[in-house]
């Protein structure tokens, strides 16, 4: 499902580090109003770099999929 230059273990590194820096910027600019947009944005921008074609096809990346999504999650 990757693509084959793709090493998993720096990729993960990668993305946890963009996924971080994403989070600090949306609490500064907006108390994490707009996470959800750009999460995705950066979904959009890397899965193409890491993932198998195949598998872009059968991707959900938007809004209303992280909106079902969270009203699956448990509440506290």
């Amino acid at each position: 499902e990757l693509l084959p230059h793709v090493n998993p273990t720096e990729t993960a590194d990668l993305y946890v580090a963009a996924f971080t820096g994403t989070q600090a910027v949306s609490q500064t600019l907006t108390n994490y109003q707009d996470l959800q947009r750009r999460h995705i944005t950066l979904q959009q921008h890397v899965l193409p770099s890491i993932a198998a074609p195949s598998i872009l096809t059968a991707l959900d990346l938007t809004p209303a999929r992280a909106e079902r999504l969270g009203r699956l999650a448990p509440e506290d």
